[in-house]
């Protein structure tokens, strides 16, 4: 089966805009520093980092606060949009699969710190249990909001909202658990 043609514009060398991804029997060899500097050390800060943005934002739209706002707001997406049968449903699609405020990055966060716990123990593995209860709220969420727009039903929002409540209470412990991080010695 030959592949077709490339949905790339076509550059001066013939091939198309990404002609590295059209070439075949490619491989690369990648070779790792003999000396990496510790994980503990470049983990542990990038961590904490987090944790204190989550729990310390001066704005109120992202961290816990925001999950807590969107949660007594969502409520209220019904009355706020002239087509919910149009909006909620995509709405909903990009809560789940884009950005950061959504099931998407609960799930990259939570596989992070799971591979976090190679190197690391103890307060990770309460964060990525946390974090892995808080991916499946997302995503029960993002269901909700895309039936109610479908269905025109306030009660799914109602409960959207209850959940993200939840969300931001398990998110909040998540992350205070993970400050425990910076005050552990390394393994």
């Amino acid at each position: 089966m030959r592949p077709g043609p490339s949905p790339y514009p076509r550059t001066p060398h013939g091939g198309g805009a990404l002609p590295f991804l059209e070439q075949r029997h490619r491989s690369f060899t990648l070779t790792a520093p003999r000396n990496l500097p510790d994980p503990y050390g470049q983990i542990v800060p990038n961590i904490t980092a987090c944790v204190d943005a989550f729990l310390n934002s001066p704005a109120a739209n992202p961290g816990h606060r925001g999950i807590e706002k969107a949660g007594r707001l969502v409520r209220t997406w019904l009355e706020r949009t002239g087509h919910p049968q149009r909006g909620l449903p995509p709405a909903a699609l990009l809560m789940e699969e884009a950005g950061t405020g959504g099931a998407l990055f609960r799930n990259l966060h939570r596989d992070f710190v799971a591979e976090c716990t190679e190197w690391l123990d103890s307060c990770l593995r309460t964060g990525h249990t946390l974090y892995s209860e808080a991916a499946g709220l997302w995503t029960d969420t993002a269901a909700l909001i895309a039936k109610a727009g479908k269905a025109g039903d306030e009660q799914c929002l109602a409960q959207a909202g209850s959940i993200l409540a939840d969300v931001a209470r398990i998110e909040r412990g998540a992350m205070r658990a993970l400050t425990r991080l910076g005050s552990e010695t390394p393994a």
